[in-house]
């Protein structure tokens, strides 16, 4: 989450005076829509339990992977982070809770279709 998130605020930028966020990466969009396809896509439970090592032993499946979940968690249903799922999930996760299980309780969703819609999800974002 906190590569994740580092990567999402990199493309903060101003437009008309006002602060615009979550455009998509071209560079990263690239790379995760990349992983789908190739179905090189890590699982999100994987994604969310992997050790420090692994994470950065894998760079190039790693940060994408880790910004598109980011992205997809916070743009998916429109919803406001200051009420949303994903900020108490956030909150979770400060306290020191389980990752996979906290997502879990959070979301509450069967593993294999977060995996389908987050994966359709990324396949359909486009760069600006």
């Amino acid at each position: 989450m906190n590569e994740g998130l580092a990567q999402y605020f990199e493309t903060c930028r101003m437009k008309n005076g006002k602060l615009v966020v979550g455009t998509p990466d071209a560079h990263l969009l690239e790379c995760a829509q990349a992983l789908v396809q190739a179905k090189r896509m890590p699982a999100i439970a994987e994604l969310l339990g992997m050790e420090r090592g692994a994470f950065y032993g894998n760079p190039n499946v790693s940060y994408p992977a880790s910004w598109a979940l980011v992205h997809y968690l916070l743009h998916r249903d429109g919803a406001s982070f200051k009420g949303g799922t994903f900020r108490r999930y956030l909150g979770d996760l400060k306290m020191d809770r389980d990752a996979v299980a906290s997502f879990r309780k959070r979301f509450g969703r069967e593993s294999a279709q977060w995996q389908t819609d987050f994966e359709k999800y990324v396949l359909g974002l486009k760069a600006e």
